[in-house]
């Protein structure tokens, strides 16, 4: 009976922990115009916490205008992201 007990507390409170004191998931970020050529911007998950951020590679070839398709390019475990979006900038302008 202590068991059940003591299970049930530990349950509410990872349930409360889980429904209260956890942030959610990422909120809706304001939009950010990508400049023309290389650029760099930071997104955050959460709007009052610094942390869960990520760091956006971009580059946008001049003449492209909205409706034009656009290509994400997600690197690999080397966190080399940069390099992702030099490798494509040379078919970018052919294309």
């Amino acid at each position: 009976m202590l068991y059940v007990f003591s299970t049930a507390i530990f349950l509410s409170i990872v349930t409360y922990v889980y429904l209260y004191i956890v942030p959610k998931g990422p909120e809706i970020t304001k939009n950010i115009k990508i400049k023309e050529g290389e650029d760099s911007f930071v997104m955050y998950a959460y709007k009052q916490r610094k942390r869960k951020s990520i760091k956006v590679f971009t580059y946008k070839p001049e003449g492209w205008r909205s409706g034009n398709k656009l290509v994400f390019v997600m690197h690999g475990g080397g966190r080399n992201a940069e390099d992702y979006r030099d490798a494509w900038i040379t078919l970018a302008r052919k294309k």
